[in-house]
């Protein structure tokens, strides 16, 4: 678990719920939490080399939006599958 203090992150922001602008700015935050995890499995046989990366990360944050406070604490993660062949010492 990670907190940061005086974070700055892009902001995206619009005059209005119902407009179409869109303005991108930064923006400090006073504190964000953070949970991140990442599993890394791999193995070779012989030429062959799957790998699969496990990521999972939740943030927990007070945004403003549309003067009220909007908390930001939804999961998410990722699955990531790779194949790696050894042909010979210099091509994989």
């Amino acid at each position: 678990r990670q907190r940061i203090k005086n974070s700055i992150y892009s902001d995206f922001q619009t005059p209005n719920p119902s407009s179409n602008i869109l303005k991108n700015t930064w923006a400090n935050y006073n504190n964000q939490q953070q949970i991140r995890g990442v599993l890394n499995l791999r193995h070779t046989f012989r030429i062959y080399t799957p790998s699969l990366t496990l990521a999972y990360m939740q943030n927990f944050l007070d945004i403003p939006v549309n003067s009220d406070l909007e908390k930001i604490k939804k999961p998410f993660g990722s699955i990531n599958f790779n194949n790696d062949f050894e042909i010979s010492n210099n091509l994989l």
